[in-house]
């Protein structure tokens, strides 16, 4: 569906959000702890179908959208953590995993 972010209802933004925030967030804890020892078809399948990346455009509209918004996004602490700093939250090469995967369903270079 070629219907982009913009004209969805607030309600479907909201469950398209939902959705995605809900993969992303197993996914990028999937790679950071190297499930299916990080194998690259199956995250970029993974994030095509199950984020809806590869149908519909709202979904890499919201996508870019919320990749803008998180670019700068920094946590830092002197707590100290067993399982590491959190700066930044996830894995680069997983923000860069998702980036290909954009630009494989849009046909769109990000910058």
């Amino acid at each position: 569906m070629e219907k982009g972010y913009e004209f969805l209802t607030n309600k479907e933004k909201f469950m398209l959000r939902i959705n995605n925030m809900n993969h992303s967030g197993v996914l990028a804890t999937e790679w950071r702890l190297g499930r299916v020892n990080r194998n690259i078809g199956y995250y970029k399948m993974t994030i095509k179908r199950h984020m809806m990346m590869e149908d519909y455009k709202a979904s890499r509209d919201w996508f870019k959208i919320w990749r803008e918004k998180n670019k700068a996004l920094n946590y830092p602490s002197k707590l100290d953590s067993s399982v590491g700093d959190t700066s930044p939250l996830v894995d680069p090469n997983f923000n860069i995993l998702s980036g290909e995967v954009y630009e494989e369903t849009s046909g769109e270079k990000l910058n």
